[in-house]
């Protein structure tokens, strides 16, 4: 499934910054997911296989809630119900275990940062626009409260054809 090239509207970076903290952090995946869209909706090759991406936030969703709750039920079965006393190397482990799931996520977030940096900066190359985004400042801002967002919006709003407001595209001059 991909975006019409015409029905791309570019979307104000602040706001997507801002929207990152409004929502603890939903925003940040719709804008993900819209941008993937978009971007394969730029070009007639897609850049993103968004079947297999939708698999894969599914597989690490599920990992994410169900980590926390077997450690839990390890927890409460060892030592509430059968009433042994687990050392604390033992809590250690699983405390890893509960919360590796949690640094998965981040790790795939980060992932589709860069990959989105770098389809934009292949979009970048095919139109001859200088400046495409760079991908050591995109996981540095990443790091930086998200930064990273409004970052590669701005970036991206670079490829969205101007309108004139009803919709008809304009000519850009190089210099914007």
């Amino acid at each position: 499934m991909t975006s019409d090239a015409a029905s791309i509207s570019s979307r104000s970076p602040l706001l997507g910054f801002l929207l990152i903290w409004l929502t603890g952090g939903g925003y940040l995946f719709w804008w993900l997911h819209r941008t993937m869209l978009d971007l394969n909706g730029l070009t007639e090759q897609d850049s993103f296989d968004m079947r297999e991406i939708q698999r894969a936030a599914i597989q690490l969703l599920v990992s994410f809630l169900a980590f926390p709750a077997l450690f839990a039920a390890l927890v409460f079965t060892a030592e509430g119900i059968l009433g042994l006393h687990l050392s604390a190397t033992t809590h250690s482990v699983m405390a890893i275990i509960a919360i590796m799931p949690g640094f998965l996520l981040i790790g795939g977030i980060l992932y589709l940062h860069c990959a989105i940096a770098l389809a934009i900066a292949d979009r970048y190359a095919e139109s001859d626009l200088p400046g495409g985004p760079s991908l050591a400042l995109t996981v540095a801002l990443f790091f930086v409260g998200y930064a990273a967002l409004p970052y590669l919006q701005a970036k991206m709003n670079r490829l969205v054809p101007p309108t004139n407001g009803l919709g008809a595209s304009v000519e850009r001059s190089d210099d914007t």
